[in-house]
């Protein structure tokens, strides 16, 4: 089904595409930390460890690796076709790899075909090209200060988007050393007793604040509190790192700093208000139900019962009104102009065009083009004949054929999008996609805010 607006009664237009793929399952990730003090490393041999699959419990996870870093270590298999795209910057020559043996019986153990902690790196088999890339870039990611949840990464989570991406260009015989640059300018370091601190540790350098080195045991904060501390720090933003530490965080903590007040508050003061934005419809993810208006919570809410405030993180919406409501939540509409929005809609002689010519959908906008190290890229589908690299905070509208779109998602920059919809994973909350996860012909176009 496609989202469009509806009166009470009227059946719903012709879904959106059919045929848009779905994505395949991320790989999971636990880190140990930077490359590693002996002396820690006897302490607690593996703090956060990084593996292809998903599998049992954090200490399960964890003395598994420990085993399989025991196994006999050889060079980085295709060290030579690995090190040509990373560059000279990121060097591979000291990476340890373990394959087979006891490395098998350990990534068996853990559920995964391979994992990386600190400079080794571990394989269930002899791995293709594509998969020692990827580890070899964890490798690269944990000496810049990589931190997750407890040691153990989620499967699909940023760290693992950044390591795909580099693997890819590796197997297409494509540098990589910009997407490696860029991971290691958004923190420095750290020793594998701070590692541990999660979100707390890279927020804080994102946002300029000097490094804090303690002896104590690592104390790992919600979401809200440390996106809190770190957004009262005076320094530059790293935005593209934030959104993909709020990406990597469990939904539940993601909720919670959606509902604080305080927290909302502090993201509309520090950032500017296409992050603002970006960053609420980041924290949405996993959250929210989609359901078409008029027989949604948005619409009861903001237009039949006047509301003016926040919605439950279970509250219904279609794709176009979870990007009004971080709009909202933005500071960039007021709930005075959802309504009007709404109203001019149902003056129409025909409510659902007027909703997305509201919107600022038109055939005469530029198509989408994927991001591309040459600065060109094809874009999807047809279309006015020019294309473009979506920017944050812009919309993609999904056309497949006659007057209005299907579907609606805001774009998070290059080829990722926040998009409410059941499609391409069968789920029916707010997903992070890649642009081209669904069928169409793909329009860029800015806000009308």
């Amino acid at each position: 089904m496609s989202h469009d607006f509806k009166r009470s009664g009227s059946t719903s237009s012709t879904a959106i595409g059919g045929s848009a793929s779905v994505a395949a399952p991320g790989k999971r990730t636990l880190t140990e930390g930077a490359y590693g003090d002996a002396v820690q490393r006897k302490a607690s041999p593996v703090e956060m460890v990084q593996r292809r699959g998903a599998g049992p419990a954090t200490e399960q996870v964890h003395a598994a690796a420990a085993r399989g870093i025991e196994a006999p270590a050889t060079t980085l298999p295709f060290a030579a076709q690995i090190q040509a795209s990373f560059g000279p910057r990121h060097d591979v020559s000291s990476i340890r790899a373990h394959v087979g043996g006891g490395a098998a019986e350990a990534t068996a153990a853990m559920g995964a075909s391979a994992y990386a902690t600190g400079n080794e790196v571990v394989f269930g088999g002899a791995p293709d090209l594509h998969t020692a890339a990827h580890e070899a870039a964890h490798v690269v990611q944990q000496a810049h200060g990589v931190s997750l949840y407890g040691g153990v990464g989620q499967a699909g989570d940023g760290y693992e988007r950044h390591a795909d991406a580099v693997a890819d260009r590796v197997v297409a015989g494509q540098s990589a050393a910009d997407l490696l640059d860029g991971f290691a300018g958004k923190g420095g370091g750290a020793a594998a007793g701070v590692q541990r601190r999660s979100l707390t540790g890279d927020l804080l350098a994102l946002f300029g604040a000097p490094a804090r080195a303690s002896t104590a045991a690592p104390v790992q904060m919600a979401l809200s509190d440390t996106l809190r501390s770190s957004l009262e720090i005076y320094g530059p933003v790293n935005y593209n790192a934030i959104i993909e530490m709020i990406h990597a965080a469990p939904a539940a903590e993601r909720q919670a700093a959606m509902n604080d007040a305080t927290l909302r508050d502090l993201i509309n003061t520090r950032l500017t208000a296409e992050w603002a934005q970006t960053v609420f419809s980041s924290l949405m993810e996993g959250s929210q139900k989609w359901k078409n208006p008029t027989g949604n919570d948005f619409f009861d809410f903001f237009v039949t019962r006047n509301g003016d405030g926040p919605l439950p993180n279970t509250a219904t919406m279609n794709c176009w009104e979870s990007i009004l409501y971080a709009a909202f939540l933005a500071r960039q509409v007021s709930a005075s102009w959802i309504r009007t929005f709404y109203n001019t809609a149902l003056g129409a002689s025909d409510p659902n065009q007027m909703i997305w010519q509201q919107l600022g959908f038109s055939t005469s906008l530029p198509t989408y083009a994927a991001p591309s190290t040459s600065g060109t890229g094809g874009g999807v589908g047809a279309g006015s004949g020019t294309t473009r690299t979506p920017s944050v905070g812009q919309l993609l509208f999904y056309h497949t054929g006659g007057a209005v779109p299907g579907h609606v998602a805001v774009s998070l920059g290059g080829d990722q999008a926040i998009s409410l919809w059941n499609q391409p994973n069968n789920v029916d909350a707010v997903q992070r996609i890649r642009v081209t996860d669904l069928a169409g012909t793909v329009y860029v176009g800015n806000p009308p805010w």
